[in-house]
């Protein structure tokens, strides 16, 4: 990825860390981009400590009684319900990554070109497994430069376990 496809990433995490002050950074996933190219899928890094406190959440509560268990918090998830207690899991699933998803593929499809990907952009559509009307449609497509959306590929929490155990005592 070259320094400007960088730099559009970088006006992604901006918005990001000044929405979300527990987001620390994210990281496109060039992989899967690679294996589909219509969407970059990112991995974001949060301080799940600060996540907590700016939220007012808490972890699951069960788990705070076997302490053991507060380990899981630093296992990624492809959603939040997963760091949070049974009575906060409706505010983090599905519609808050979509929420998530629907502005950072909105700020991103309109980044001037040279910042973003475009669907398909750098991969051999007739190298696709793909029945030929569908690679025609696919080139047609690639050919538009329209702005790939984005994704969240995971959540990777960084977390403090000490700090969580004394924040619920």
């Amino acid at each position: 990825m070259d320094k400007n496809k960088k730099m559009g990433f970088k006006v992604l995490e901006k918005y990001l860390k000044g929405k979300y002050p527990y987001i620390v950074k994210i990281e496109p996933r060039m992989d899967i981009f690679e294996k589909y190219g219509t969407s970059v899928f990112v991995n974001i890094y949060f301080d799940l400590n600060k996540f907590y406190e700016y939220t007012g959440t808490t972890p699951p509560e069960h788990w705070l009684e076997k302490p053991f268990l507060l380990e899981i918090l630093k296992q990624e998830s492809g959603y939040l319900l997963g760091f949070v207690d049974d009575k906060y899991k409706d505010g983090y699933g599905h519609q808050f990554n979509n929420k998530i998803e629907g502005a950072l593929s909105q700020i991103y499809k309109n980044l001037p070109r040279h910042l973003r990907f475009s669907v398909y952009e750098g991969l051999d559509v007739e190298q696709m497994r793909q029945p030929e009307h569908l690679r025609d449609l696919i080139n047609q497509w690639k050919e538009s430069k329209e702005g790939v959306g984005v994704n969240i590929a995971n959540w990777i929490p960084i977390v403090d376990i000490d700090k969580v155990i004394n924040m619920t005592n």
